[in-house]
């Protein structure tokens, strides 16, 4: 059924359960025609001002055929360069890279897309850019973007975070944790890459090794800065069990409240993933 109004839309509490609230046992899935139009652009650009002044171009001029417009910091790209070997699609000496995704049923999406980008250099928003319709040619570009934390771990571990942010300030926690970790031997580099359409970032920092006590310094300071700027803390991943004492830094307590509640009523005896998503309560609290 595609339409139904009626009473409270139980379905959608699965959404982001993470299966502490039921068990899924079947799904109907709405799939769209495959777009007869594919093409992408890999774009350098001197400032996060300007990755925000072409994002906005992007919506302006391609409206519903902008699939994608993800972003990459020089470190990620300089990494996937170094430890896996493949090539940036342009010379690699730009602070910024974004990827521009276009699909549609109309043949002349290509054109527009270098018209567009034509005129952004003429502009200066943009300092230099490819474009291709080939689709092999797209998945060695869009390897470059997928391959950020397979090549992230060759150099050590990986703490990563996947938060939401305002795009005013999406790159700005990347800076400041790199400032604030600049001393800190263990440390080897800090980046970020991630989905400008819905304000997604992934936030990497890389170490020589896990560390608990730098868990301790790098988590506290991130969820903080996001849960000052009205953010998530996780934008895709879910909490998990390592998030939940972080679950307050999104949501109200009267709403922890009322998940902790809606846990209770369909699993009353705590059954169904346990221990996940909701924050444990102690025993003098309840």
């Amino acid at each position: 059924m595609r339409k139904d109004n009626t009473g409270y839309h139980l379905k959608h509490l699965f959404i982001g359960s993470e299966g502490t609230l039921g068990i899924v046992t079947k799904v109907a899935i709405l799939c769209p025609n495959l777009p007869k139009h594919v093409n992408l652009a890999f774009i350098g650009l001197d400032s996060y001002d300007k990755v925000l002044k072409l994002f906005s171009i992007a919506r302006a001029e391609f409206g519903e055929t902008l699939s994608s417009f993800e972003l990459l910091d020089n470190t990620a790209v300089t990494f996937v360069e170094s430890k896996l070997h493949l090539s940036c699609p342009i010379t690699n000496v730009h602070p910024f890279y974004v990827l521009i995704e276009l699909a549609s049923s109309q043949p002349t999406v290509g054109q527009h897309l270098k018209n567009v980008l034509e005129k952004a250099l003429d502009d200066s928003v943009i300092s230099d850019a490819t474009t291709t319709d080939q689709m092999s040619s797209i998945q060695k570009i869009w390897k470059v973007r997928e391959t950020v934390i397979e090549a992230l771990l060759k150099v050590g571990y990986v703490y990563s975070f996947d938060i939401s942010v305002p795009l005013s300030r999406f790159y700005e926690i990347v800076e400041l944790t790199r400032e604030k970790l600049k001393d800190i031997e263990d440390v080897k580099t800090v980046c970020g890459f991630g989905h400008i359409g819905d304000g997604n970032l992934h936030l990497n920092v890389v170490t020589t090794r896990h560390d608990e006590e730098l868990a301790r310094i790098i988590e506290p300071f991130v969820y903080g800065w996001t849960s000052k700027h009205r953010g998530s803390v996780s934008a895709e991943h879910g909490i998990g069990l390592s998030k939940t004492k972080y679950l307050e830094h999104t949501k109200s307590g009267s709403a922890v409240d009322l998940m902790r509640s809606l846990k209770h009523t369909m699993d009353p005896k705590c059954i169904l993933n346990p221990y996940k998503v909701i924050p444990t309560v102690a025993a003098g609290d309840q």
